[in-house]
């Protein structure tokens, strides 16, 4: 929440005009998904919004409804460590990477539905297509590999990055 009348200062923007910023914002902590009994490395939000899923160091996923902050769901894995989550688009898997070389997909049903693996080092970032059955990952090997869904198969790899790789997002035009 914001306080109604925080302190004020002017800005100088390059045609010489001033801007109000605010000094200060308040932030007030909502909601606590607990259950994770080590670090939590990341969350993700699935396409409607109504399930929150955590992933952390402890090798397990939580499942969150979000409108009730209720744990419908522990996927205990057999991964050394969550590093990603990401949901898919409407009727596509969630997948999970972790330090292990592969990326797992999981269809509500299954853990490890399938398997992805192609990565020389741990998988840090995941990210779904939005028109089309296609995956992203990103490693600590500095790769980023584009998978298809429906096959199962890396269609691309690019590499050469001099670091790890921690974020992916495809455009909503993608």
């Amino acid at each position: 929440n914001r306080d109604p009348s925080p302190p004020q200062r002017n800005s100088k923007i390059p045609d010489g005009s001033s801007l109000p910023i605010s000094q200060s914002i308040s932030l007030k902590e909502q909601v606590s998904f607990v259950d994770h009994t080590h670090t939590v490395t990341s969350v993700a939000f699935s396409a409607d919004g109504k399930i929150l899923a955590s992933g952390g160091m402890d090798t397990d996923v939580y499942l969150w409804e979000t409108a009730t902050t209720k744990r419908i769901r522990k996927i205990s894995t057999p991964m050394t460590g969550i590093n990603c989550v990401a949901f898919g688009p409407m009727g596509q898997p969630m997948a999970i990477g972790s330090r292990d070389l592969k990326i797992h997909l999981w269809d509500g049903k299954h853990l490890s539905l399938r398997f992805l693996g192609g990565h020389k080092d741990g998988t840090n970032a995941l990210a779904f297509a939005y028109t089309a059955p296609l995956l992203a990952s990103g490693s600590e090997d500095g790769t980023i590999k584009l998978w298809d869904l429906d096959t199962q198969i890396e269609r691309r790899s690019f590499g050469g990055s001099a670091g790890r790789i921690f974020s992916l997002a495809f455009s909503p035009e993608d």
